[in-house]
């Protein structure tokens, strides 16, 4: 399969070199046999799919929901961590003594988020 077929089908006008000393309609046949190719290319690839479905039971579109589904959970890990380091930073710093209520407000605060939160599967 040549790129250059779809040039030379595109400029049909055009008496190309390649085609010279062809019968007239060839790139008709040309392109019928380009078609019948990918035809054949594209059911090879169905049935790869089709066997990666059967023997795994992942169809890809639900596969690709829930990679999406699981980024969007990884982000939100991502916030809750965030903000629990921030307490740990307060308690593991040389002046948690002074800060400590401060800690102990923000864990607070975060615990009732986590509470209220209704992506958490923990409940």
């Amino acid at each position: 399969m040549s790129d250059d077929l779809v040039k030379r089908l595109r400029d049909w006008e055009h008496v190309w070199l390649e085609d010279e000393d062809e019968p007239e309609g060839n790139l008709y046949i040309a392109a019928a046999d380009r078609i019948g190719e990918l035809e054949a290319e594209n059911t090879t690839l169905r049935s790869m799919v089709e066997g990666v479905i059967a023997d795994t039971g992942d169809d890809p579109e639900i596969m690709a929901a829930s990679r999406a589904e699981w980024a969007a959970r990884a982000l939100v890990a991502e916030a809750k961590l965030a903000k629990a380091e921030i307490i740990i930073r307060i308690i593991a710093s040389d002046k948690w003594d002074e800060r400590l209520g401060e800690a102990v407000d923000l864990a607070c605060e975060y615990l009732a988020e986590l509470k209220d939160d209704p992506t958490d599967d923990d409940d």
